[in-house]
């Protein structure tokens, strides 16, 4: 048989899932020899999870001898902390994008056009309860979403990811995460409560066990004021109790943090 003259790739994410289009390689790219610093024209694919899905961006790229690499060059992580029966994925012009544990892939455009993030609920049905755009950054951004069950304060942080761990590929992961962080690094429980900046009304609380940390989100609006966080303090343990002559309803003075 003759030498073919071209090779051509096709690729799929799961045995499931639908095909990508070809692409075409010379055979003279194939076959010469590189040296590993040495990069390479790469050759763009469309990868869905699912035929109804929205296609993440992959390039296929010859990097040595009979040697080509699969990679997905824009990753994206949820880490804001939505909890059950909430669940959060992210799309693009509507449709989900390919995800699995918890990396989603991102499309090749995704720094020139907005994605979706979309909040749904168990039993709620394929109607999404809330939907926020969201603009991948090439480095550092804010997102606040304001949710009908729940207001979300975040930050979004682009982060190379070591070149050892994807084959030589120059890849970054951009992760949602909450914008305030509490870590109890007492000896004891300590109750965390939110206070209204203006009437300094309790607006939500949570008892952090030792050692534990939690998500903590608030609301936010146009008045800088009313978008203040105020937080205060007590710990809960029997020594505490104690110490308080069995009152434990004395808080410390509001801490702003955010």
């Amino acid at each position: 048989a003759g030498r073919a003259a071209q090779l051509l790739v096709r690729a799929r994410l799961a045995k499931n899932a639908p095909w990508s289009e070809s692409v075409a390689f010379q055979r003279k790219t194939i076959c010469r020899v590189r040296s590993p610093a040495e990069t390479s024209e790469a050759q763009e694919i469309q990868l869905k999870m699912t035929a109804s899905g929205a296609a993440a961006g992959i390039d296929v790229v010859p990097v040595g001898q009979f040697a080509l690499r699969v990679e997905c060059t824009n990753w994206f992580c949820d880490r804001m902390g939505v909890e059950r029966p909430h669940s959060v994925l992210l799309a693009h012009q509507g449709k989900a994008l390919p995800s699995q544990g918890g990396v989603t892939l991102l499309p090749s455009m995704c720094f020139e056009e907005d994605c979706e993030l979309q909040m749904y609920k168990e039993g709620g049905g394929d109607k999404p309860e809330s939907v926020r755009k969201l603009r991948v950054p090439t480095g550092w951004g804010m997102l606040s979403w304001a949710t009908p069950h729940k207001a979300y304060q975040c930050c979004l942080q682009a982060d190379p990811i070591a070149a050892s761990d994807v084959l030589g590929a120059q890849c970054q992961v951009v992760t949602l995460r909450a914008k305030l962080v509490l870590t109890n690094a007492a000896d004891c429980d300590v109750e965390v409560e939110g206070l209204d900046p203006k009437t300094l009304a309790a607006t939500g609380s949570c008892t952090l066990s030792v050692g534990k940390s939690t998500e903590w989100h608030w609301r936010s609006n146009r008045d800088e004021e009313a978008s203040r966080l105020l937080l205060r303090f007590r710990p809960r343990s029997a020594a505490a109790e104690r110490a308080a002559g069995g009152d434990i309803s004395k808080w410390s003075n509001p801490v702003e943090c955010g």
